[in-house]
């Protein structure tokens, strides 16, 4: 019993071997690829574009080759180590300013600042444009695979044939493929644009209430100058009440003379000053009644130039209010512009 039972577990023993020797393979070249994608991730962040292909093995990428081996020196991986690569030729190079928030003709346009938020603006446009791998024959930022050990793969196969994650291929154990949507997911693009989108916007709107706060604060500044005006044209008519009022006082003199002139007066002096007298009581009484009314336009001008003078006031505290809002805003906008996808 006991020469069986030892038999039975070296039976099980043996067969589980290689299952545990294949296990640990497969955990190997997952934490490789797991490795070379964060590799390539962090090369894209820091460099704005994807490294180009290693193309005659010696670690290092070769300007203008799109296909062959990983750059595993220029990312920082140990040495010796193997995996097929292929990028999407739009993502080897960095973008240009694709991503400048209009802040208003009025403002002095920022530095021109390229950085993660102008790489999230491209890797949407790239998206859209579903331009597919070679490699892969269809759309990816960029595709990795290890091959078989001992499979003498040449750059031609690289280039041209690599298969689908989760396919069975007799030259690669294992490959990943990268979206062009999971690297801007990856990169936080969304959130990052939306915030600085939004920042631009708030600044946009911010310039555009200081303007309507420039033109209410020029409209009342004019408005007080016309209420000075209307104060200054309300004085004159009450100076001119005043000497109306001089002159029919001298009117009535001259009735009063022209009445008692020569003793008896003789009757048509009489009538003469009698009508002299009604003409001169009329224009005192009339006189009397514009300097009222002229004195009510003056206290009415004078109270609307108050009323003006603080519009004008309130107006101008409003203007520099707006001033320091937009400027604020516009600082917070090119800043989050500058700062791109930085934490």
């Amino acid at each position: 019993m006991v020469v069986v039972i030892v038999a039975l577990i070296s039976v099980a023993a043996i067969s589980l071997v290689p299952l545990g020797g294949q296990a640990l393979k497969q955990e190997h070249a997952a934490t490789t690829m797991e490795r070379a994608n964060q590799a390539l991730l962090g090369y894209l962040q820091a460099n704005l574009a994807l490294p180009y292909a290693d193309a005659d093995g010696d670690g290092k990428s070769d300007p203008g080759e799109t296909a062959g081996w990983l750059p595993i020196k220029q990312l920082g991986l140990e040495d010796p180590l193997r995996i097929a690569y292929h990028a999407h030729p739009s993502l080897l190079a960095a973008p240009g300013d694709e991503f400048s928030p209009y802040l208003g003709e009025a403002t002095t346009p920022g530095a021109p600042s390229i950085n993660g938020l102008d790489l999230c603006r491209h890797l949407f446009n790239t998206s859209r444009l579903a331009t597919p791998v070679a490699a892969l024959g269809m759309p990816s930022a960029y595709v990795i695979a290890q091959p078989v050990a001992g499979n003498g793969l040449g750059i031609g196969t690289l280039a041209t044939a690599q298969p689908l994650p989760g396919t069975a291929d007799p030259n690669f154990s294992t490959s990943y493929a990268a979206g062009i949507g999971e690297l801007a997911a990856q990169l936080n693009c969304s959130d990052r644009l939306g915030r600085a989108q939004g920042a631009a916007q708030s600044a946009y709107a911010a310039i555009t209430v200081a303007d309507l706060a420039e033109f209410n604060s020029a409209f009342r500044s004019f408005d007080v100058r016309t209420s000075e005006a209307m104060l200054t044209a309300a004085e004159t008519g009450l100076a001119a009440a005043g000497t109306s009022l001089a002159f029919a006082i001298f009117d009535e003199s001259i009735a009063v003379f022209l009445t008692f002139a020569g003793w008896p007066p003789s009757p048509l002096g009489a009538v003469v000053g009698v009508g002299e007298h009604a003409v001169a009581a009329a224009s005192i009484i009339y006189a009397i009644r514009q300097i009222k009314l002229s004195e009510d336009d003056v206290a009415g001008a004078a109270e609307a130039l108050a009323d003006a003078e603080a519009a004008r006031d309130r107006a101008k505290q409003q203007h520099q209010t707006a001033i320091a809002v937009r400027d604020q805003a516009i600082a917070e906008a090119r800043r989050l512009d500058a700062l791109g996808i930085s934490r």
